[in-house]
């Protein structure tokens, strides 16, 4: 008897679930990340206006780049895993490549052997060599003390 290979649908929804969820985070941090540039908007107005010292703008600016740093490492972060998410969900549906029976008069053959015609694989290539460089002699320069 024949099987049809079957999609593993709980590792699909698995990896979308996840994707799904950390673009959702990505979008949250993107807002809170617009917050901190509006409260900045704020404190840089009343700086102008001269109703806050130097010394305070000074700490609020440094307290902002440190958020706003650790913000976009979040989102970074965030982008990664939601790659690699999508990159195993697509591993995932490029395995469902389909086996091709073939019906006859005679009954039911199938190839022995699967070919895979959409994977793609990368070939690494090694950096091609640099020929040295010739480097020139440094003359010494002779320092006569003065006595």
């Amino acid at each position: 008897m024949s099987k049809v290979k079957k999609t593993p649908i709980n590792k699909f929804e698995e990896y979308i679930k996840k994707s799904i969820f950390n673009i959702e985070h990505i979008r949250t941090k993107q807002e809170e990340k617009q917050a901190v540039l509006d409260e900045y908007e704020k404190q840089h107005g009343r700086f102008a206006d001269g109703r806050i010292s130097k010394r305070a703008y000074n700490v609020s600016v440094k307290k902002n780049k440190a958020l706003l740093s650790s913000i976009d490492s979040q989102i970074r972060s965030s982008i990664n895993v939601t790659k690699k998410s999508l990159q195993s969900a697509l591993k995932v549906t490029s395995k469902q490549v389909p086996i091709q029976f073939n019906v006859s008069l005679e009954g039911l053959t199938s190839p022995a052997k699967r070919v895979f015609t959409n994977i793609k694989r990368k070939v690494s290539r090694k950096p091609a060599k640099r020929a040295p460089v010739k480097r020139k002699a440094v003359k010494k320069k002779v320092v006569r003390r003065r006595r």
